[in-house]
């Protein structure tokens, strides 16, 4: 049987997370991209380097530590900005992926499938190398008021992000499978379990 590859994806602040970590409670491993990427700015000296030499020493609090706030302000407000930032971290980030998706291969882990969290699947090609994607959806307004009581960020602050990204139609357009994120938590965890049914009845044809 074959470990399948299953991305999830969806706008900020749709509850993508939250459906990960219900995997995760029925036993469903997961890669976080958005820690790898984290991982690259933190510990990868040639990321902050080049970070560095891009945008200069005050986006960083001090030698090793970016200051995320100030360097979300320029990326979110200037799309220049944002693709170079994006070019210097997103290959190392993708290749932080590929490694821990190998090593979930080459492991003895008896999950049938593995869960791949990002919010920009479709936008780094991700859904390539995936077997199936998985698409959370939820309306604009509960996202912007998700983002706002989590992050503590403005209305345009979040709408700029958003635009940053592919919109949550085409989001869902190109997904395998559209859950949605309209109800109770209760609702989504009855949600979660269908899902994770559904990938079970897939992995077990290959």
């Amino acid at each position: 049987m074959k470990k399948l590859l299953i991305g999830l994806t969806g706008i900020i602040g749709c509850g993508k997370t939250t459906v990960s970590g219900m995997l995760e409670g029925l036993g469903v491993p997961v890669i976080y991209v958005d820690r790898a990427g984290r991982w690259a700015i933190d510990e990868n000296d040639s990321v902050r380097s080049r970070i560095r030499e891009q945008f200069g020493r005050e986006v960083f609090l001090n030698d090793k530590l970016l200051d995320r706030g100030k360097m979300a302000s320029i990326v979110f407000s200037d799309k220049k900005a944002l693709h170079a930032f994006n070019a210097i971290v997103h290959p190392v980030m993708i290749k932080r992926v590929q490694e821990q998706i190998q090593q979930f291969r080459d492991s003895q882990i008896s999950a049938p499938y593995l869960v791949v969290d990002a919010a920009l699947i479709f936008e780094l090609a991700l859904d390539e190398i995936l077997d199936y994607v998985v698409t959370v959806s939820a309306s604009i307004e509960d996202c912007i008021n998700r983002t706002h009581l989590r992050d503590r960020l403005s209305r345009q602050d979040i709408l700029a992000r958003m635009a940053s990204q592919l919109s949550a139609g085409e989001k869902e357009r190109r997904a395998d499978y559209v859950l949605a994120n309209d109800g109770t938590l209760k609702q989504l965890q009855e949600k979660v379990v269908s899902l994770h049914q559904w990938v079970l009845q897939r992995s077990a044809r290959t």
